[in-house]
C-alpha cells in the first residue's frame, strides 16, 4: 500500500459540492487528483484543486512540477508550454496526475 493517499485540498471547497466550470478530475491508484482549468489568455492554466499528501517527500517547484499562484493563493502545473485547448489541459493535466503518482509512491523525480 502506497503512503500518503488522503487527498489534500489547496483551493476553498467547490460551493455545495459542485464541479465548477472547468473541473477536471482522475483516480490513479486510489489516488484522487482534481484540477480547473482556466483561459489564461489564449491559453490555459491548470489549477490544482487536490491531490494527495507528499508527505515527507520534498516539495520544491522542481519536484512537484508546479508553481504557486500568489493572486489566487493555489498552486497550478508547470507545462513547457500553455496548453491551447481544454483538450490539452486535460492532458498535461493526466501527466501531471502521472508524475505525482509516481512520486508519492516511488520518491523518484520524473521529467517530462
Amino acid at each position: 500500500m502506497h503512503r500518503n493517499s488522503e487527498p489534500t485540498t489547496h483551493a476553498k471547497p467547490t460551493q455545495y459540492g459542485k464541479r465548477p466550470p472547468g473541473w477536471i478530475g482522475f483516480h490513479k491508484n486510489g489516488m484522487l487528483f482534481e484540477f480547473q482549468a482556466l483561459r489564461i489568455g489564449v491559453g490555459y492554466r491548470i489549477y490544482i484543486l487536490a491531490h494527495p499528501s507528499y508527505g515527507s517527500l520534498s516539495t520544491t517547484n522542481h519536484a512537484t512540477h508546479r508553481y504557486h499562484d500568489r493572486q489566487q493563493l493555489i498552486y497550478y502545473v508547470c507545462t513547457k508550454i500553455p496548453p491551447l485547448t481544454f483538450t490539452q489541459a486535460k492532458e498535461d493535466a493526466r501527466a501531471w496526475s502521472y508524475y505525482t503518482e509516481h512520486y508519492i509512491r516511488t520518491g523518484e523525480i520524473l521529467t517530462a
